[in-house]
């Protein structure tokens, strides 16, 4: 399968005699190099009868240069770090006239790549990368989205607390200013001067004295500083107190020293404080109690416990009216912060109203 022709010192070149006659790389011999044995070394010979030493090469790697190597009469050709590829090698030969072949020997050689240098394996790492990026893209705009769906429930938030805190200053302080007014006419009425003076005196102090407790209530909610667990519970140990202290009901108390370091919202603490003084005014207006009990209590530091625990004469058979009403109010009040309220009878007779909320 060689073709032989001799030169004007006679030389003898072979070549393929279908690449000799095709002259197309595809006919040459092939041979096949293993991942990352990318050093390759290629030896070859020219025959001359005449004066063998003086025959002089030129070589090149088509697919990784373009230009001939001319490698004097040196018999080999070496590469170092040949990517993978297939590539195909050529050889000519020169006699002592400076003659050159035309047509060199060829060889086909491919440099099989590692599973990760293969094009598959890297279109699919840039999918993946695509993916990647898609994704971080993705989770970019979500937290983005979150960070704005925050700042719109935290001004909500804000604008509901401005609307509460409006509310009670109208049905509080405005009703209770209303009434002061309405009073201080009736004295200033010469008729009725004499008769009603003392009573409406006496109604315009008390009246005095509940507004500045509703002011005391509605700035105590809102202040920053008392967002905190124990600022809640001392607020509402000293709350009972002062509100049991004119009537007939002592007040005992168990309350922590000091709670677990978590804060509360206003709207929070609003609700447990208005649940509480609900809790307290059913006692005194239905219960018919001596004593009530409030313990104040965590459960794991995850759960925030207020039971108020009387020894009244305990729930009616159907409770309907304005305890019944308080009953739901109560409900309602934990409900609206996540919470809740658990209303029952006592076996010894009275009633514990147990007011919980997660600390979340």
């Amino acid at each position: 399968d060689k073709q032989v022709w001799p030169d004007r010192e006679g030389a003898i070149l072979t070549v393929s005699e279908n690449a000799w006659k095709q002259n197309h790389p595809a006919a040459a011999p092939a041979m096949q190099v293993g991942p990352g044995r990318g050093d390759l070394e290629f030896h070859y010979a020219g025959l001359s009868l005449g004066s063998p030493l003086r025959v002089r090469f030129k070589y090149k790697l088509d697919g990784l240069e373009n230009n001939w190597n001319d490698a004097g009469v040196e018999r080999k050709a070496i590469y170092r770090h040949v990517p993978p590829g297939e590539y195909v090698f050529r050889v000519i030969a020169c006699n002592s006239d400076g003659v050159y072949s035309q047509e060199g020997d060829l060889l086909r050689v491919k440099v099989n790549p590692h599973l990760y240098q293969t094009v598959w394996f890297q279109g699919g790492m840039g999918l993946i990368a695509v993916m990647i990026l898609l994704l971080a893209v993705v989770i970019a705009m979500r937290r983005r989205m979150h960070h704005r769906m925050e700042h719109l429930e935290q001004q909500h938030e804000l604008e509901r607390e401005r609307s509460r805190i409006a509310q009670d200053l109208h049905d509080d302080l405005g009703a209770g200013l209303t009434e002061i007014s309405l009073l201080g006419g009736l004295l200033q009425d010469p008729a009725r001067f004499s008769t009603r003076k003392q009573e409406a005196l006496q109604r315009i102090v008390q009246r005095c004295h509940d507004l500045v407790v509703a002011l005391d209530e509605i700035v105590w909610a809102v202040n920053p500083r008392n967002d905190s667990v124990n600022s809640l519970t001392g607020y509402l140990s000293r709350y009972a107190q002062g509100f049991l202290e004119p009537t007939a009901i002592r007040c005992r108390l168990e309350v922590p020293e000091a709670g677990p370091e978590h804060p509360l919202s206003s709207e929070q603490r609003h609700n447990l404080f208005l649940a509480f003084k609900e809790a307290l005014t059913n006692v005194v207006r239905h219960s018919e109690a001596t004593e009530v009990r409030i313990k104040i209590a965590f459960e794991d530091k995850k759960r925030l416990l207020m039971v108020i625990e009387d020894n009244g004469r305990g729930l009616p058979a159907a409770t309907t009216g304005d305890a019944g009403d308080g009953l739901n109010n109560l409900r309602r009040r934990m409900a609206q912060i996540g919470g809740e309220c658990d209303i029952a009878s006592l076996p010894a007779g009275g009633v514990a109203v147990t007011l919980s909320v997660p600390l979340t």
